[in-house]
């Protein structure tokens, strides 16, 4: 064996005592060795040379011999040599070298060769998505990249639904500069199946894809990320990598209440309605499953909630219905700046602050508001607006059995249909009254939808709905006393 071709710089092998013999009979026993065991001895592999223990005897005749090919020992006039071959796995290889000889219990001794290295090279299967729509990838507790199940759209050139890889930075937060695609998960209206292995580039300014580039491959589940060359692709056969791992990337309230995340364009939304039933300090909201509870609320201007129905079932899937209260709202105050319910980087999105009498009255005095840019995201024409791709049809149901099928949820928001609870609804239903189960939902908004002149700005707040077969988010205003859902965003 030609022990200088061996050998590669940098590795060691430790030897060390194994039980085989204790110590004190090994530094006493001169007729057999002089080994100093009181510690570890460790050898590393300098200049491509073997390396060497020297063993001292009288005995005539003693042998050394190892029990894995790759650990070789070769007898000298002082001792002998070990020599390893390359270690070509990612963990850790072990050989037992045997020293026995006339007249005397056999001494074992352990190698340990360190496993080699895939330097900067990372690889991961795509997740099946069950417990969010995002995860995280990560390389011991270092978060590297982000795979996500998301929504794209292009006016005219992209819809489709499909599975991207982005790579963090060191807080863990995502480049969406450029992301690999690597799935589609579903078709929207257009074919978009030469994506596969393309690019895609957000504006998040926009919350707009300003760029993407086809590749024309196969969808394939196993992704190679390499840190050091800053570069996504699918992984290769017999590829040298380092396993990543992957997390759930999921939001968790007060009360330990976990929620999917969906990332549509540049923003990440909760997946499911909240479902907490204290406020973002510990303290208990009022629980108002009676009529009169939820009425004698809104008339003190206290935070209340309820569940769709008053059915305890309801909750998993629907979520609570809160008056804007409980948000943090009072009599007097303008925009929520207290904002009492969402979880830590969390919070309730902005609406569009409506003006009356307007041609549209979802006409936006403030263009860039989080739920513009969500309609801006999703919307497109008015045959594929914002509101199929929004809703969860599983959990809708039609009032008129001819009506079509109320969406697709290609953005994975999954509007769930909790309808609301009334309040102070000029006489259209009886205060408390559960109203449109299972055929609308709408949620709060952090923002004031009037100047203070028009005299609503007390009582009334943004919310944005969506209901039975409409295909755009409906910009509205509602009394504070009324019970909606809520969704947060990342901030």
């Amino acid at each position: 064996m030609n022990t200088k071709n061996i050998f590669i710089q940098a590795f060691s092998l430790i030897v060390l005592l194994l039980s085989g013999c204790e110590k004190e009979n090994i530094t006493k026993d001169e007729r057999f060795l002089k080994v100093d065991v009181s510690s570890s001895i460790t050898f590393l592999a300098k200049d491509n040379v073997a390396q060497q223990i020297e063993v001292v005897t009288n005995l005539e005749q003693w042998n050394v011999v190892s029990d894995k090919a790759w650990c070789q020992v070769l007898k000298t006039e002082k001792g002998f040599t070990v020599t390893a071959a390359d270690n070509m796995l990612l963990e850790t290889q072990n050989a037992t070298i045997t020293i026995s000889g006339d007249g005397v219990s056999p001494i074992l001794l352990s190698v340990m060769q360190a496993a080699k290295s895939a330097g900067t090279k990372y690889a991961f299967d795509v997740p099946d998505f069950s417990e969010s729509n995002v995860y995280k990838v990560l390389a011991g507790t270092n978060c590297i990249a982000e795979v996500v199940r998301e929504y794209l759209y292009l006016e005219n050139q992209l819809d489709v639904q499909v599975v991207t890889v982005y790579l963090t930075d060191k807080n863990g937060v995502a480049d969406l500069s450029k992301g690999f695609v690597t799935q589609i998960t579903q078709k929207g209206s257009l074919d978009n199946s030469k994506l596969v292995g393309g690019s895609i580039t957000f504006d998040k300014k926009k919350n707009a894809i300003s760029l993407f580039t086809n590749g024309n491959q196969e969808s394939q589940n196993s992704i190679s990320i390499d840190i050091e060359k800053s570069s996504i692709n699918f992984a290769n056969a017999g590829e040298l990598v380092n396993t990543a791992k992957l997390q759930p990337d999921r939001v968790v309230d007060i009360e330990g209440n976990t929620y999917p995340i969906a990332k549509i364009g540049t923003q990440y939304w909760m997946a499911e309605n909240l479902k907490t039933t204290k406020y973002n300090d510990g303290h208990s909201i009022m629980h108002a499953p009676e009529a009169s509870q939820w009425n004698k609320a809104a008339d003190n201007r206290a935070g209340a909630y309820c569940v769709p129905m008053n059915n305890p079932d309801n909750k998993k899937v629907y979520g609570l219905l809160y008056n804007a209260y409980a948000m943090g709202y009072t009599r007097d105050m303008e925009d929520l700046q207290n904002d009492k319910l969402s979880p830590k980087g969390w919070k309730i999105p902005s609406g569009w602050k409506l003006q009356i009498d307007a041609i549209y009255v979802g006409t936006p005095l403030a263009p860039e508001s989080d739920m513009d840019r969500l309609m801006r995201y999703l919307q497109g024409s008015k045959e594929n607006g914002a509101s199929p791709k929004m809703r969860n049809p599983k959990s809708w149901r039609p009032k008129i059995v001819s009506d079509p099928p109320y969406g697709n949820n290609l953005s994975l928001f999954s509007a769930a249909g909790s309808g609301f609870r009334s309040y102070d609804l000029r006489g259209n239903y009886n205060d408390g009254d559960f109203v449109d189960f299972q055929h609308i939902e709408g949620w709060w908004c952090s923002t004031i939808p009037l100047p203070k002149e028009e005299g609503l700005v007390h009582y009334q707040v943004d919310a944005a709905s969506i209901w039975g077969t409409n295909v755009d988010l409906d910009p509205t205003y509602q009394d504070k006393g009324l019970g909606l859902s809520i969704r947060c965003l990342r901030k």
